[in-house]
């Protein structure tokens, strides 16, 4: 995707306030929190490895090339198909924390992914 955006706008606020994705959430601001936890991909050996980033201390220029990929896309990834493990949230209904799950789910996706 091409932006006229300034490089140095964090990740967390280009996905926000440009692309209108508000599962990403603002809390700390300063990477501790991993509210704003996204997948981010890069091409390697013919292969997408991902891993998960803070975007509130990421800078869009950073992402340039690679593939982004917010809790609102995490479906559309198909973890059951991509790890043949079915999502341990369906089978962990104690967790309780939003902010939590949202980078669980982001861990397991990285987890199981790079196993493959």
């Amino acid at each position: 995707m091409k932006t006229a955006i300034n490089s140095g706008v964090t990740l967390l606020d280009f996905i926000r306030e440009q692309q209108q994705l508000k599962g990403t959430k603002i809390e700390c601001r300063k990477g501790d929190c991993s509210a704003c936890t996204v997948l981010v991909g890069e091409l390697k050996d013919n292969k997408v490895n991902y891993q998960s980033i803070t975007s509130c201390i990421s800078p869009l220029g950073n992402t340039n090339g690679k593939h982004i990929v917010t809790v609102e896309g995490i479906n559309s990834l198909d973890i059951m198909k991509i790890t043949g493990h079915k999502s341990f949230f369906s089978l962990m209904n104690y967790i309780r924390c939003e902010n939590l799950e949202i980078v669980l789910k982001l861990s397991e996706h990285e987890f199981f992914n790079q196993k493959l």
